[in-house]
């Protein structure tokens, strides 16, 4: 009986010491699991450091809300300026366009969010420019100016123009006008001798002076699409449409 006894308590001690092992192991397997959580936040983190983007990942959607709230009411004082889009409403617009910048202080590094703001004191209209040429029948020629872009940004004063480029246009009109991010030069009207300017001004004198016409051989009739259902038809002779 007594070497029965030994062997049950030398079992119970054995199985309890398994039962250790098990609790140590799942406990070790937690924190594999654990690190391997944050080795992958970290290099989500370090790829959005790396790019400059701002991703649900950084920055929750919960978290970017109350920060552009704090925003919001720290430029309270500022009547001219405001958030370009509702910090209530759809963020992906503030995720797409904000950039994310890192800076070390010490021994922190602090990452700091690049918020757009919007001066309603001043705004601007856009035009796009519909180069037709003019054709001269009996010599089978077309004629066109020779504009410096085919986009036109005028301040509602008119007293600054810019030529922003296609991508510009491209996240303006996608945005609703909420983004302009313009990466070009704006321009005073009195420093300003384009023909694009020119012709927009329907200034005869400036357009002499400032625009070049562009020549060339003109065969057939042609077509431009002036945006939606709207088209201007240059013709060499007098033609007849059914709509």
């Amino acid at each position: 009986m007594d070497n029965l006894d030994t062997y049950l308590q030398g079992t119970v001690a054995l199985v309890s010491a398994m039962d250790d092992i098990d609790n140590k192991l799942d406990i070790i397997w937690s924190g594999i699991q654990t690190i391997r959580h944050d080795l992958s936040v970290l290099y989500q983190y370090m790829d959005t450091l790396t790019t400059g983007a701002l991703t649900p990942t950084l920055v929750t959607p919960m978290d970017l809300c109350n920060i552009l709230l704090a925003a919001e009411e720290r430029i309270q004082g500022h009547l001219q300026l405001r958030l370009p889009a509702d910090p209530k409403g759809p963020l992906w617009g503030y995720y797409k366009y904000t950039k994310v910048v890192t800076t070390i202080i010490d021994e922190y590094l602090m990452i700091l969010l690049q918020i757009s703001l919007v001066d309603i004191s001043t705004s601007f209209d856009v035009y796009r420019a519909h180069n037709i040429p003019a054709l001269h029948p009996e010599l089978g020629v077309s004629y066109e100016y020779q504009l410096e872009g085919k986009y036109l940004v005028v301040s509602s004063d008119h007293q600054f123009f810019m030529l922003p480029d296609e991508q510009d246009i491209i996240t303006c009109t996608l945005t609703e006008g909420h983004w302009c991010q313009l990466q070009t030069a704006m321009h005073p009207v009195t420093r300003v001798n384009w023909c694009i300017t020119s012709v927009f001004k329907n200034d005869d004198q400036a357009i002499r002076q400032n625009c070049k016409v562009r020549m060339r051989r003109q065969t057939t009739n042609s077509t431009h699409h002036m945006g939606d259902d709207l088209w201007a038809i240059t013709t060499l002779n007098p033609i007849k449409l059914c709509i």
